[in-house]
């Protein structure tokens, strides 16, 4: 999903079946885009480098 902003990602299925395979159990859309928040938070990127790079990837 394209919002003209870096923070706000639509985690898709590539992203959720990875998120799932590596954290062993399903996230819904509210978890995954804050888990990929948090993350981006801890490793000083953004959602969307997150989101893309699982994308890529997957």
């Amino acid at each position: 999903m394209l919002a003209d902003t870096d923070e706000q990602v639509k985690p898709d299925r590539k992203v959720h079946r990875w998120l799932s395979r590596h954290l062993g159990h399903q996230v819904d859309v509210p978890a995954a885009r804050q888990l990929l928040a948090d993350a981006a938070v801890e490793l000083g990127r953004t959602p969307w480098e997150l989101d893309h790079t699982i994308w890529k990837a997957a």
